[in-house]
């Protein structure tokens, strides 16, 4: 069993990208967070490889279909989605993604 996880993809100059990595980074639920960014710095965030194919976007964004910024996927240990949310999610909704990701 792995370690429940959340995938925040953020991408530089979005102002709810920031919001959503003070919100995920304000958690204490349990579950490891990485940020993801496309299309350059984001503190806070690691950088996500261009896609290699040429489509455009991060590799990591492409390969789990996120469309937009910023995004949010709870994954849990062992390795299922059990939320994800395009857009700022409240407080709330993480705190409650985090819960079923970690109970799971």
């Amino acid at each position: 069993r792995g370690t429940p996880l959340l995938v925040a993809f953020v991408t530089p100059g979005c102002g709810d990208c920031d919001a959503l990595l003070r919100r995920v980074g304000a958690l204490h639920g349990g579950a490891r967070v990485v940020a993801l960014s496309e299309g350059g710095d984001v503190a806070g965030a690691e950088p996500d490889a261009a896609d290699a194919q040429g489509r455009g976007g991060g590799a990591v964004q492409r390969a789990l279909g996120v469309t937009g910024f910023p995004s949010l996927l709870a994954i849990d240990g062992r390795g299922r989605l059990v939320a994800a949310f395009d857009g700022l999610p409240s407080a709330a909704a993480v705190q409650g993604a985090v819960r079923r990701a970690v109970a799971a």
